[in-house]
């Protein structure tokens, strides 16, 4: 039988190798088990992209032969080191084994799959696999091909990093899925770094229900992780082995970090002073003005803020952009596939371990950095969120210092003098007596009722609409035909959406209109009577036309 084996870093140091310890602790499952392969899952695209290259370095340094890598979410396509635009190159396998090398260019295989496992359904049978958790979870739920993808994880090992990022609904999926993994036998990797114990609890129960443990027996049981730790539970048996208490404290004493927390009170929208959003994001960022420079993440919640964020900073700090080689970077999700992956290259190389390490960055983004974004800043500033969200935001703060300590820094520039710790501003909107935001899509607080004019990519190259002037409203072309000869009618910004199909103008006289559609075209114009009332064709020739309706 199989086992579960649970990982909590807890409050060890950010990006001491959590994804790289469930790697080593896959190598120990599949030689105890006999698995080969396994599939490596996250929250979202972008974690994925990143933790695909990680994996495929490992499986290079591993010499991996006559196996396939596969990145399994609904954009892989777009993502360059998983495209097929240098197949031609001396140095890519496809996995095919025919290939003749070039020298010293086949040196390295880079374990590209076969086209064949790149369809929408197939890219799980691969012998490794790195993707999205959706779709693992599609497994459990009654779609098409389902028994596939539970085909394509049985005899692999299946790891799931950042367990605490979904939600409730997806956490009842994964629990399923592990509940039938476990009647499977296949060997489950659970990494997480804020997770509740009560979750992890339920998730461990509902992989040993799967194994074959009664449920009766399992509710009279706790199984409590130890955090920060590792904990290991026995499908067999259901016995639990965890990391010892000593040990458990060297771990916590060696990794603990001291982080400065500071909480700044907010004003969101216009009219809030010095209290400002915008403005107290400019003072706390003022340091990095000065010679030394340095670099800092500000992780806004929602799209529209990180774009208000990006263009305040822009002239405050540098006015080229992003596309020009600015100092401010802008990363969200609403950017087209290739560009979203490029910037997040960018953002990677500048705020990586290796470096080089620029003098100055300020990188706005939104919870596209909080997961597996291998990212260092001297300073982090977010905005009000989750706990266990914070702590996410808060280990891209001084994330490789240990490492850096021992080895260097990269290029041999240190931290500024300004930066003397690791240090997390929260932007607290309702400190001191304030209110929280206005829902998304509500009118903020604006001078007179102003609508702002966004100066954004979507609404490049449009004119200002000058304040008062009414706006012609275009005939529906369901009402009246395309003619432009009807009634034109005017309405400022408190105008009606467009009536029903037919219906009538208030205050206007019904009139005949001639439709100048092209299902109209060439026809003759209505006549004001019903057609029957008088037929002009020879049969009704000499009749009396008839009285009374139709």
């Amino acid at each position: 039988m199989r086992g579960l084996w649970w990982y909590l870093p807890g409050h060890r140091r950010a990006g001491d190798g959590k994804s790289e310890t469930a790697l080593e602790a896959e190598r120990v499952l599949s030689e105890a088990f006999g698995t080969r392969g396994y599939a490596f899952l996250l929250p979202t695209m972008a974690t994925s992209d990143q933790m695909y290259g990680r994996v495929a370095d490992a499986l290079l340094r591993q010499s991996g032969q006559d196996a396939g890598l596969t990145l399994v979410h609904s954009m892989a396509w777009l993502n360059s080191a998983y495209a097929d635009d240098d197949l031609d190159t001396g140095s890519v396998l496809t996995c095919d084994g025919d290939e003749a090398g070039q020298g010293s260019d086949r040196a390295e295989a880079d374990l590209r799959p076969q086209r064949w496992l790149r369809g929408a359904k197939r890219p799980l049978l691969a012998q490794f696999s790195v993707g999205t958790i959706d779709q693992a979870l599609m497994a459990v739920l009654p779609v098409r091909h389902n028994a596939l993808r539970l085909l394509a994880l049985s005899g692999k090992t299946f790891i799931v990093d950042e367990a605490h990022a979904y939600d409730p609904y997806m956490q009842v999926l994964l629990g399923r899925l592990l509940n039938w993994l476990g009647a499977y036998g296949v060997p489950v990797v659970l990494l997480s770094a804020t997770l509740p114990a009560s979750v992890s609890d339920r998730l461990i129960k509902e992989y040993l229900q799967g194994a074959g443990h009664k449920s009766r027996d399992l509710q009279r049981r706790t199984l409590p992780a130890p955090y920060p730790g590792w904990l290991y539970v026995d499908a067999a048996s259901g016995r639990a082995t965890s990391i010892s208490a000593v040990r458990q404290q060297e771990q916590a004493r060696a990794r603990s970090m001291d982080l400065e927390v500071v909480v700044e009170p907010v004003v969101h929208g216009f009219g809030g002073g010095a209290r400002d959003r915008l403005a107290v994001i400019e003072r706390i960022l003022e340091p990095l003005n000065g010679a030394r420079g340095g670099t800092a993440l500000v992780v806004c919640n929602t799209v529209g803020d990180a774009q208000d964020t990006y263009l305040r900073l822009r002239e405050r700090f540098d006015e080229r952009s992003h596309e020009q080689g600015g100092s401010v970077q802008l990363l969200h999700a609403r950017f087209p596939g290739d560009v979203r992956e490029t910037r997040t290259r960018e953002v990677t190389e500048g705020l990586g371990r290796t470096g080089p390490r620029p003098v100055r960055r300020i990188v706005v983004a939104t919870q596209v950095v909080e997961q597996s974004l291998d990212l260092d800043a001297d300073l982090v500033v977010s905005d009000l969120a989750p706990l266990s969200l914070l702590l996410q935001r808060a280990g891209r703060c001084w994330r490789h210092e240990t490492h850096w300590a021992r080895h260097g820094y990269p290029g041999g520039r240190g931290r500024p003098a300004w930066a003397r710790g690791p240090r997390l501003v929260v932007l607290d909107p309702v400190a001191d007596g304030g209110t929280v935001p206005r829902r998304r899509g509500g009118h903020r607080h604006r001078p007179e009722g102003r609508r702002p004019h966004r100066n954004t990519p979507a609404s490049a190259g449009r004119l200002r609409r000058e304040r008062g002037r009414p706006r012609p409203r275009p005939n529906h072309p369901h009402v009246g035909g395309e003619d432009s000869s009807g009634t034109p009618f005017y309405y400022g910004y408190g105008g009606t959406p467009p009536r029903r199909w037919g219906g009538l103008v208030p205050g206007v006289q019904p009139r005949p209109v001639e439709r100048n559609t092209p299902r109209r075209r060439g026809g003759l114009r209505h006549r004001q009577g019903h057609p029957r009332r008088r037929r002009n064709t020879p049969a009704s020739a000499g009749r009396t036309p008839a009285t009374g309706p139709p």
